[in-house]
C-alpha cells in the first residue's frame, strides 16, 4: 500500500505514486489549458461586438467594445441571462461599465439585482419611472446608495462612450421620472448607437405611440440594426417607422413557443415586404454583430 498525502478538507486523501495522482495532474494541466484558452478568446480584438442574447421570451444585449469594455442593455426573464454575458466576458472581469435598463418589465430586468451583486457596476441608466414590480423597487433600493451611479435618460443627449463610441438618448421624456405611466412599454429608453458610420437602434418595447413621437420630432433614425420593439409584437413596428429606419438587419429577441405568440406574423410580413431580413433569437440562438 502506498503513503497517502492527506488533502485539503472536502478532498479524498489521494496514494502517492499512484495513478490517482497522474489522473488529478492530468485534470490540473486540463483545466489550466482551458483556463489559458478562455482568457485569449476574451482579449480584446480591436472590434465592436454586439450580442443579442437567447434568453427565451425577453430582451438582453451585450455590447463589448474593442476595447474590452462592457454595455448591457436589459437583463432578460430569468438568471440565464448571468450565463449569457459570463460566457462572453473573460472568467476574471468582473466589472461591466453601462447597464441600461430600458424600462420595469420583468422580461426585461429578471437577473439585474444578481448583476449587482455579482458585477462591479460603473453606471445605471434608467428612465425612472414608478412601477410597482419587486425586483425593480430591489433595484431602486441598490441604486440609492449611489454605488454604481445611476444616470436618467434624457432625450437629447449623447453619452460618449469613447473608442468612438456613442450613445444618443432618444426616448422617453425626463418629466416622466418618478411618475406613474400608464403603458410602461412606452416609457422604455430609447437609444441609438453611433461606431465608426456603423449605427443600431434599440426600442426596447416601444409601441406606436413611441414611433410615431420619434418621427414627429424628425430625429434621423436610419440605422444599421433595428432591435424590433416589444419582441415583434403587432403593437409597434409600424410601416413607416420601419421605413424610416430602413436597416440592413432586423434583430428579434423572443422566446421559442411563447405565449403571446411573438413575433406577430403581420410584423414578419412587414419586414419581408420592405425587403428588411431579420433574426431571431428563438431560431438562430444568440446573434452576433461585429464591427470592425
Amino acid at each position: 500500500m502506498g503513503i497517502l498525502i492527506r488533502g485539503p478538507i472536502g478532498f479524498p486523501a489521494m496514494p502517492k505514486n499512484s495513478s490517482t495522482v497522474r489522473t488529478w495532474t492530468g485534470f490540473g494541466i486540463l483545466f489550466g489549458l482551458l483556463l489559458i484558452i478562455h482568457v485569449w478568446s476574451h482579449i480584446p480584438d480591436g472590434k465592436l461586438h454586439l450580442f443579442f442574447l437567447d434568453i427565451g421570451q425577453g430582451d438582453s444585449a451585450l455590447i463589448v467594445t474593442p476595447k474590452g469594455k462592457q454595455i448591457m442593455i436589459d437583463g432578460g426573464p430569468d438568471l440565464s441571462t448571468l450565463e449569457q454575458i459570463g460566457d462572453r466576458m473573460s472568467y476574471f472581469d468582473r466589472s461591466l461599465d453601462l447597464l441600461i435598463l430600458t424600462h420595469p418589465h420583468l422580461d426585461h430586468l429578471a437577473s439585474f439585482p444578481a448583476v449587482l451583486n455579482r458585477y462591479d457596476v460603473d453606471t445605471f441608466l434608467l428612465a425612472g419611472t414608478n412601477a410597482s414590480n419587486g425586483r425593480y423597487k430591489a433595484i431602486l433600493r441598490d441604486l440609492a446608495d449611489g454605488k454604481p451611479k445611476s444616470m436618467l435618460a434624457e432625450p437629447g443627449t449623447s453619452l460618449n462612450l469613447g473608442e468612438g463610441i456613442s450613445l444618443d438618448i432618444l426616448w422617453p421624456p425626463k418629466s416622466w421620472y418618478g411618475k406613474n405611466v400608464t403603458n410602461e412599454n412606452n416609457a422604455s429608453v430609447t437609444l441609438k448607437l453611433h461606431y465608426r458610420g456603423h449605427t443600431a437602434l434599440f426600442t426596447g418595447d416601444d409601441e406606436l405611440p413611441v414611433e410615431q413621437a420619434l418621427l414627429a420630432s424628425h430625429i434621423n433614425l436610419k440605422a444599421d440594426i433595428l432591435k424590433v420593439g416589444h419582441h415583434g409584437s403587432d403593437t409597434s413596428s409600424s410601416e413607416k417607422f420601419l421605413q424610416a429606419v430602413d436597416p440592413d438587419l432586423a434583430i428579434i429577441s423572443v422566446g421559442e413557443g411563447n405565449l403571446f405568440h411573438h413575433p406577430k406574423q403581420s410584423v414578419l410580413d412587414r419586414l419581408d415586404r420592405l425587403g428588411i431580413p431579420y433574426k431571431r433569437t428563438d431560431l438562430d440562438g444568440t446573434i452576433e454583430i461585429v464591427w470592425e
